[in-house]
């Protein structure tokens, strides 16, 4: 009988995002209907991906902002983390583009799985603040796997899990062969609608490298513009 392999991963973001609303939608197969703050909260479970069996312990934090300090523990023997946005909340992206110098803070510069998720994206039309495209140019810049989701759908929810152990798979294997450890552009999801958007970052073609190299197409450009609204 196969060893089942334990993964550890630690959900970021800031309040409201839904992180906890997603963990509880695939975890219990349910959505709470009243927000309550989280302090923190872990959840186990097993998985399969890919036909192999997994051990998930995934760490549900409490919302942060621009001075929260995270405890030291959130980092030591995690295999991958998942940023959550809200596609309705600027504030929330521009936290979570700020992660990234929290994440080389505190394990330093070199591959590190993370998966970054746009939560929310059931809401109108109006409603929209952070466009798709500025989810995946915040991957691309980090290296970083990209979906967007909505908690209010378990499907959606379980596809977050099994997209990170992936990307925890694919960055230690990249490691393991010495190859390039971002991910592959070739491999990304295609949007349905029955399936969450997805993206995995890479260089991507020349039309978007030779758009991204400009400033008014990076992240920081899109959050300047947002706090001078």
């Amino acid at each position: 009988m196969p060893l089942i392999k334990s993964r550890k991963v630690v959900m970021l973001g800031y309040p409201t995002v839904g992180k906890s609303s997603l963990a509880q939608q695939f975890m219990l197969k349910e959505f709470p209907k009243v927000y309550v703050p989280t302090i923190e909260q872990s959840w186990n479970t097993k998985i399969t991906v890919d036909g192999e069996e997994f051990e998930l312990n995934v760490v549900d934090t409490a919302g942060v902002n621009q001075y929260t300090l995270l405890p030291s523990i959130h980092f030591v023997n995690i295999h991958g983390f998942i940023v959550v946005y809200s596609v309705s909340c600027v504030q929330s992206f521009i936290i979570a583009s700020l992660l990234r110098s929290v994440l080389i803070d505190r394990i330093g510069i070199g591959p590190t799985p993370v998966l970054i998720v746009g939560n929310k994206s059931d809401v109108p039309k109006e409603s929209r603040k952070v466009p798709t495209i500025e989810g995946e140019k915040l991957a691309e810049a980090w290296g970083a796997a990209f979906i967007e989701v909505t908690a209010t759908d378990p499907e959606q929810s379980k596809e977050i899990f099994v997209r990170m152990i992936q990307e925890i798979d694919r960055v230690d294997k990249a490691q393991c062969q010495g190859t390039s450890s971002r991910p592959n552009t070739s491999k990304a999801s295609k949007p349905s609608t029955s399936k969450p958007s997805t993206s995995r970052s890479s260089a991507a073609s020349s039309s978007s490298s030779s758009s991204s190299s400009s400033s008014s197409s990076s992240p920081k450009s899109f959050i300047s513009r947002c706090l001078f609204m």
